[in-house]
């Protein structure tokens, strides 16, 4: 049950690793959205910059690092290009005609460069630190993305490379968090949110990723112009603002869970999933974020969270 995460938090600085090659403990690999520069953000109120090509949804990254001793937080670094034609910035809807204008084909090379960079980083880090544990964390393109490495390219242009290998995902893999993603899919076991329609790439094969249902949550609101197929801009901004924290908890607690269940087991935890070749990728992932700080249960510390849903709110971009 995830709800072991606030009983079982102060375990995890007898559970960290040693080997300084590796994430102590969590390994959080983000995926950008569009559009969203690739440095790193300040954030100067909370006295941090953001990871450099994690984005807005780095945010979420960070307060899971603040909890979770031990944690690295990264970045893909791929081109998360703009489809959309230039906007305004306050513009808070998006006119139908747009959908007509979009830049499919640099989208689509988008796609699927950061679809290959993850599984290729990935790979590299299971093969460098095989008992290592992984959080996937997507926003918008990001998170089509994630999507694409753990299901497979959804075809029309996009990604068709294999996937990650299920051993590897269903050994390392802890926590999957998928937001705003535009290949999402209504009604499924996954879903978060109030959407009830298909985004606007919606995905039209999901076996292989039906086996990760316990590790995965999508989040998807109501007229989200890209996960929903609705007109809202402002929707499709607003996840950090309203689902933060509960993001940040999924994240946590299945890290929290799996290293749990390994202990009381007796588990060495000795990984054995096989690596899934996969196209070069000309982009890597940069690691830049390290939690060093006693391990506490998340948004416990009220002081912390009030800071850190501070920034949340902020970054709600």
């Amino acid at each position: 049950m995830r709800g072991l995460f606030t009983a079982t938090i102060g375990m995890l600085a007898a559970l960290a690793t040693a080997d300084t090659t590796c994430a102590p403990g969590l390994y959080i690999l983000i995926a950008r959205g569009s559009g969203e520069p690739a440095a790193g953000t300040p954030v100067p109120k909370q006295g941090i910059t953001l990871p450099p090509f994690t984005g807005s949804i780095g945010a979420v990254g960070e307060l899971v690092a603040s909890q979770l001793n031990g944690t690295v937080v990264a970045g893909v670094d791929y081109p998360a290009t703009n489809p959309l034609p230039s906007t305004d910035d306050n513009e808070t809807t998006i006119d139908p005609s747009d959908f007509k204008s979009l830049n499919l084909t640099d989208y689509h090379s988008s796609v699927n460069n950061g679809t290959s960079s993850i599984i290729d980083e990935v790979n590299q880090y299971h093969k460098a630190c095989p008992d290592g544990k992984i959080a996937l964390i997507g926003y918008s393109q990001g998170a089509q993305v994630v999507m694409n490495s753990l299901c497979g390219g959804s075809g029309d242009g996009f990604n068709t490379d294999e996937p990650l290998s299920p051993a590897l995902v269903k050994s390392n893999i802890v926590s999957v968090a998928i937001v705003a993603d535009p290949t999402h899919i209504a009604n499924l076991t996954i879903d978060r949110g109030n959407s009830t329609q298909d985004g606007v790439f919606s995905r039209q094969n999901t076996t292989v990723c039906q086996q990760y249902d316990n590790i995965i949550a999508s989040w998807c609101d109501a007229d989200d112009a890209f996960c929903d197929s609705g007109d809202s801009i402002a929707v499709h901004e607003s996840y950090l603002g309203i689902y933060g924290k509960e993001i940040a908890e999924w994240v946590g607690e299945g890290y929290v869970n799996a290293t749990t269940s390994q202990s009381g087991s007796g588990s060495n935890a000795t990984g054995t999933a096989t690596t899934t070749p996969s196209t070069t990728a000309t982009a890597t992932a940069t690691s830049t974020t390290t939690s060093t700080g006693a391990a506490s249960a998340l948004v416990r510390d009220g002081g912390l969270l009030l800071g850190m849903m501070g920034l949340l709110s902020v970054l709600a971009l």
